[in-house]
Parts: structure tokens; C-alpha cells; sequence
């Protein structure tokens, strides 16, 4: 087993502030997968940074005047700084064991 810590960044969108950091939070295991050249089986947050928080507002209206609203979207891009636990499957050495059946210990077992 190995730990190491991984910094990772990432944006998520989302129609509240929220949403917005629960999508950030969403894509942290994905990220660090990708980082990490093993089988994760822990994934801890340390600290997260939010570099750039933008609100976006879209006035729109239905057939050009009729019903206007507008949309908000939120989007934030942090800097994620996680703790991974992980096994380097590379460094196992697995033994090989081979089976060989005969033509009728092959027909017995087929159903």
C-alpha cells in the first residue's frame, strides 16, 4: 500500500454556488485516477483553493418579447488537494496455474 498526495484542478458548473462545488467535488475521483498509476481504494480531501468563481446571466424570452426570465449559471475552478491510498498492481507477482481438460472432461462440463 502507498499513499501519496496529489493536487489536482478542476471546474464544475451548476445552477447554484452548490451545485457548482458538489460537480468540483464530483470529478475529484476521476482526476485523481488518472494521476495515480494503481487501484485507488482511498481518496481523502486535505484543503481545497477556489481560484475563479463566475456567475454567468442569460436574459432570454420566449418568441423574442413574450415570458422573459433569466438564467444563472455558477461556475468554479478549484485547485483540489487530496490524500491517496492506493496499490501499485504492477509490483505483484502472481503465480500462473494452468488447466488443461481432455476432449471429454471439456464435453461433461458444457451444459
Amino acid at each position: 500500500m502507498r499513499t501519496e498526495t496529489v493536487t489536482t484542478k478542476i471546474t464544475g458548473k451548476g445552477d447554484t454556488p452548490e451545485r457548482a462545488l458538489s460537480d468540483v467535488f464530483r470529478q475529484v475521483p476521476q482526476s485523481v485516477r488518472a494521476e495515480v498509476s494503481g487501484t485507488c481504494f482511498r481518496i481523502q480531501p486535505i484543503d481545497v483553493k477556489i481560484g475563479a468563481a463566475v456567475e454567468f446571466r442569460k436574459r432570454e424570452k420566449f418568441l423574442g418579447f413574450l415570458f422573459p426570465r433569466t438564467r444563472i449559471q455558477f461556475a468554479l475552478t478549484a485547485q483540489v488537494v487530496v490524500e491517496v491510498s492506493y496499490i501499485d498492481l504492477d509490483s505483484v507477482d502472481f503465480l500462473l496455474t494452468a488447466e488443461s481438460l481432455s476432449l471429454t472432461q471439456h464435453l461433461l462440463q458444457l451444459r
